[in-house]
């Protein structure tokens, strides 16, 4: 390629050198030059030698060299300095087969930064269709190299989840059996206890497999009536305590992981927040209390008290009871997998609660009710 000698500014007022310009015997386009600066990838034009020739803005902008810097050195060294050489060579061939090959690197900043690019080299021709150099284009891969590790992540989480179910819901069957057969000829104490233990193992595995093989994923969203799947949320879990709607928002969501959201807040609240006069076991609660027809359960006052409603902005949703409530210091702990209140607690409810929120990308605050029990909003962004 000839070398133009020519100066012309940058709109930044840089003085362009010789070296950056297309050589004559490329397309003489301004134009295109101007559209080449505006685009958000990195552009260098290389001629049949090798050598860097022009360069956009955005080369500069993204490595932090000036012109000149690039004009003396080696751009393709300097911001790729994993065997420049074999890259350029890479792209010399794609160029004479008539192909495009995509090359990952990471580009190499002024100040050392080293940002994920992926690197594509064409075939350049000038007016009569001859070859006279390559033109490489880079554009940053931050977000899809995100996107693969967090699939990697989904894989290995998903194989966890396997070994999990196969490898521990086997021994945890056998033992069940065993113990079930133990209490038929002699029950005790301590048969009860081992039930009980065993029984903890596989809530805890079920709820390890929700965080493992859900994660942060939903499903198809649409507008769900809060009431009604807070209602059925309820109804699933036995009535217990009382229940009441004090409005009912549309949300849009996925609406079975909406529905595991309000069985775990509800579960939480008749299991932790329960009045210190009147607490009782879950199971216990349930086997007592019914239904008066209404959707609320009927109790003799002593259980908590588990309400739904929009927030005062119209911008989501909470759920509230008047349980004993839950101390400032430890509101954001309560969202961590493994952190229990309770003996029999498995950690993960409150855990797949935020995960579930953040999944649809909303945010969840734990204050205080009215009444001093928990109270958990959830901001959904649609007012």
């Amino acid at each position: 390629m000839g070398e133009n000698t020519d100066a012309e500014e940058s709109e930044t007022g840089e003085e362009r050198t010789g070296d950056r310009r297309l050589s004559e015997s490329l397309p003489s386009r301004p134009i295109g030059e101007q559209v080449l600066d505006a685009v958000p990838e990195v552009v260098i034009v290389f001629d049949p030698g090798g050598h860097a020739v022009w360069w956009n803005d955005r080369t500069m902008e993204v490595t932090g060299y000036g012109n000149a810097e690039l004009a003396e050195g080696d751009p393709l060294s300097m911001i790729a300095d994993n065997d420049p050489d074999r890259l350029l060579e890479r792209f010399r061939t794609a160029a004479a087969e008539g192909r495009s090959v995509p090359v990952e690197v990471d580009l190499t900043t002024a100040d050392g930064e080293r940002l994920p690019y992926e690197f594509v080299g064409a075939r350049l021709p000038n007016a009569d269709g001859e070859a006279v150099g390559i033109v490489v284009t880079g554009r940053n891969i931050a977000d899809r190299r995100a996107r693969r590790e967090l699939e990697r992540q989904n894989e290995r989480l998903d194989e966890f989840a396997s070994v999990v179910s196969h490898d521990l819901r086997g021994p945890l069957s056998v033992a069940q059996g065993y113990i079930s057969l133990a209490r038929e000829d002699r029950d005790s104490d301590e048969l009860e206890k081992a039930a009980d233990a065993v029984e903890r193992m596989g809530d805890l595995i079920d709820d390890l497999l929700t965080l493992a093989r859900d994660g942060e994923a939903v499903g198809e969203t649409t507008p769900v009536d809060l009431g009604d799947a807070a209602r059925r949320a309820w109804d699933g879990l036995g009535a217990v305590g009382r229940f009441e709607v004090d409005s009912s928002p549309t949300v849009e969501a996925d609406p079975s992981r909406l529905r595991e959201l309000l069985e775990n807040l509800f579960r939480n609240s008749v299991e932790h927040g329960a009045p210190a006069d009147g607490s009782e076991e879950l199971d216990e609660a349930v086997e007592r209390c019914g239904t008066d027809g209404t959707g609320e359960s009927s109790t003799d006052g002593s259980e908590v008290t588990v309400r739904v409603g929009a927030l005062p902005g119209g911008n989501g949703f909470y759920v509230e009871d008047d349980g004993r409530g839950i101390p400032e210091a430890d509101r954001e702990q309560v969202f961590e997998s493994g952190y229990s209140t309770s003996e029999d607690g498995t950690g993960f409810g409150l855990a797949i609660v935020r995960t579930i929120a953040e999944a649809h990308d909303w945010s969840v605050e734990l204050t205080e009710s009215d009444s001093g029990g928990a109270r958990f909003e959830f901001v959904t962004g649609r007012a």
